[in-house]
């Protein structure tokens, strides 16, 4: 558990007590997910707070009848549909485990907000994963930009890690080329 604590410390740059980390802990039940898993599956309402403990997991969604990967998350990672959790409507974002499974931690959007009634602290630090996440988004946008190449050398330079647990053609989706340009891509490195 001490490895996972250290994880989530990382996102954000609240300096979280660790009182309210053993909060949030207490507080989540543990479920193993099988390889190629919804966890929150589009279309459906799914207003729970995730945390990822093992595994890699995947967004994606639909754009005309093509799968678009939109990123990943991995251990120490938050996440939860915005959809569901904050407006009660249907996912619009897929989140599923990889090619080997993933274990996540997980409570109910209830639970969610009793544990912010209760500690002004963990409510401050909530809200700087909130901010942490935003500013991901625009990093990434940052990151992975330019040519197919310059997308899939940022890749490899910033997330390594991504590549020994996502499918190639995952991979393709989520720097918008196909498994096949990729491939050249890969073999001209």
């Amino acid at each position: 558990m001490d490895d996972l604590k250290r994880l989530i410390r990382q996102e954000g740059k609240y300096a979280v007590p660790e009182r309210e980390l053993d909060l949030l802990l207490e507080n989540m039940e543990e479920s193993l997910i099988p390889p190629k898993t919804h966890v929150i599956e589009a279309g459906k309402i799914n207003s729970n707070v995730y945390l990822i403990k093992e595994g890699i997991l995947r967004m994606s969604y639909l754009y005309d009848d093509r799968e678009i990967t939109y990123g990943f998350g991995d251990p120490g990672s938050f996440f939860l549909s915005p959809h569901s959790f904050y407006m009660n409507r249907p996912a619009f974002m897929q989140v599923d485990t990889c090619k080997c499974g993933a274990v996540v931690l997980h409570m109910t959007r209830e639970k969610f907000y009793e544990l912010m009634k209760l500690s002004h602290e963990f409510s401050q630090w909530m809200f700087d994963i909130a901010i942490y996440q935003i500013f991901g988004c625009e990093m990434k946008l940052s990151l992975i930009n330019g040519t197919a190449k310059e997308r899939y050398v940022s890749l490899i330079r910033n997330r390594p890690e991504i590549l020994k647990h996502i499918s190639k053609k995952m991979i393709a989706s989520y720097l918008d080329v196909s498994p096949e340009y990729l491939s050249r891509i890969g073999a001209d490195l």
